[in-house]
């Protein structure tokens, strides 16, 4: 089933922040990748729809604009944020691409709490209290919401 998106602000169908174009634009302008480009649309889709949920995950010191909103932002500010996510999706969304079989590594070891390490030539494991919740993110998009995240010891 080939997936459509609605990039509305404020749509209570809305499924991402960003089109395929828009993607195409900001990568080309500052990224150069032939990699992207090579993807299909769908791909970038289903990538731009994943990048989306990335950022409405993200804790916000502000509620949305309208309860009816299918997505985070727009937010209920003077500077609604609906442009820095915007961005932020498609960065995310290309970080995921790139570090999507990282990620999923990383969550699974977390998950079980355990590290292999080897001590010489005697290999022991250990626990562990999981991982920073931060690596599945693309750090620039940390720097995109200066004033709007509030990140107070929330797991996410």
């Amino acid at each position: 089933m080939a997936i459509t998106l609605n990039t509305t602000k404020g749509s209570p169908d809305a499924n991402a922040y960003a089109d395929v174009s828009e993607a195409d634009a900001l990568l080309e302008q500052l990224y150069q990748t032939d990699e992207w480009f090579a993807l299909d649309d769908s791909e970038k889709m289903k990538l731009l729809v994943t990048g989306a949920n990335y950022i409405d995950r993200l804790p916000v010191k502000y509620e949305s604009a309208d309860s009816s909103q299918a997505l985070k932002f727009p937010l209920d500010n003077e500077d609604d944020g609906f442009e820095i996510a915007k961005e932020a999706s498609i960065w995310q969304a290309w970080y995921l691409y790139l570090n999507l079989s990282a990620i999923d590594g990383a969550q699974a070891s977390a998950i079980e709490n355990i590290r292999t390490e080897n001590l010489g030539k005697v290999q022991t494991t250990k626990f562990v209290g999981g991982i920073n919740p931060m690596r599945k993110y693309e750090p620039y998009i940390f720097r995109l919401f200066q004033g709007f995240l509030n990140l107070n010891n929330r797991i996410y």
